[in-house]
């Protein structure tokens, strides 16, 4: 039995010679999706193994006992459903019958949504006053105009983190305005592109076309990544780091602030800020 996926699940089980088909395979779901999966399906071997019951494949009377414990545990809705995902993806890669598909286990998970669902907890949104600190707080070193047109940019095009670290210079086009390409992103996974169109700002202190324009010129950057984290002097090999190079935390708002970081990029997105830097915006601490 293939079990390449239980792992490890950036692995495939895809029964074919052809490498070329395999490498596709393996990019079929996101490398933070395939690592959240091989957390999950490990702790239910363990749950499995604790009652000499088999993982793979697993019964519906284990994988209810499974989700049962983790909603009795506090644990999220949403989390319970992914590691219930993962479960269904490790039988299906062994082509074994999928358990989370049985009527029973569906059953139980509808009531366990309905006694546990809770409303989304909103997050503050980032206000202009908050901004104009952040801003105002950067040093005028080559890393403060690269945190500037960071926080500025990334506020008015409402950006996530990922969309951000993978622009390059040649999806960046100033003319008066920023008009950025966007490759791919979360709610783009076939990564079929999105425009992004900035506007100047009168106020030049919180301008993000101003702000990126001083960077591209300042920095050595001239092609390729223009904010990935290594164009960014921040680090990691790829995707995004929330312990990145960034600003103290004298730049960040002070109080009544959800879900704060050390770091700009740890900025949470949802539609909510300003119109006056743009029609859309997603960032909150």
């Amino acid at each position: 039995m293939n079990t390449a996926i239980i792992s490890a699940p950036q692995q495939t089980s895809l029964s074919t010679p052809n490498e070329r088909a395999r490498q596709y395979a393996r990019k079929s779901k996101a490398s933070n999706t395939l690592r959240a999966y091989q957390a999950a399906w490990a702790e239910f071997q363990n749950f499995a193994a604790e009652r000499s019951q088999p993982s793979l494949p697993a019964s519906v009377t284990t994988v209810i006992d499974y989700i049962t414990r983790l909603a009795d545990s506090g644990v999220k809705v949403s989390t319970i459903q992914m590691k219930l995902a993962a479960i269904a993806a490790a039988h299906r890669a062994a082509k074994q019958a999928d358990p989370s598909v049985d009527e029973d286990v569906r059953v139980v998970m509808a009531g366990i949504r309905r006694e546990l669902r809770t409303a989304p907890a909103k997050k503050a949104p980032a206000t202009l006053r908050q901004i104009r600190k952040m801003v105002a707080a950067l040093p005028e070193t080559l890393a403060g105009k690269r945190d500037k047109a960071l926080l500025l940019v990334g506020f008015a095009g409402a950006f996530r983190r990922s969309e951000l670290v993978d622009v390059d210079v040649a999806d960046i086009r100033l003319n008066g305005k920023a008009v950025i390409t966007v490759k791919r992103s979360k709610t783009d996974q076939e990564g079929k592109g999105q425009v992004k169109v900035i506007p100047a700002l009168a106020d030049k202190t919180i301008c993000p076309v101003e702000a990126l324009q001083a960077w591209l010129s300042a920095s050595p950057i001239k092609s390729g990544p223009s904010s990935t984290f290594s164009a960014w002097t921040c680090k990691r090999p790829s995707g995004c780091h929330d312990n990145a190079t960034a600003p103290s935390s004298a730049t960040m708002p002070s109080a009544g602030s959800a879900n704060r970081s050390e770091t700009i990029l740890a900025i949470i997105c949802e539609p909510a800020r300003p119109r006056s830097l743009a029609p859309v915006g997603r960032w909150h601490w």
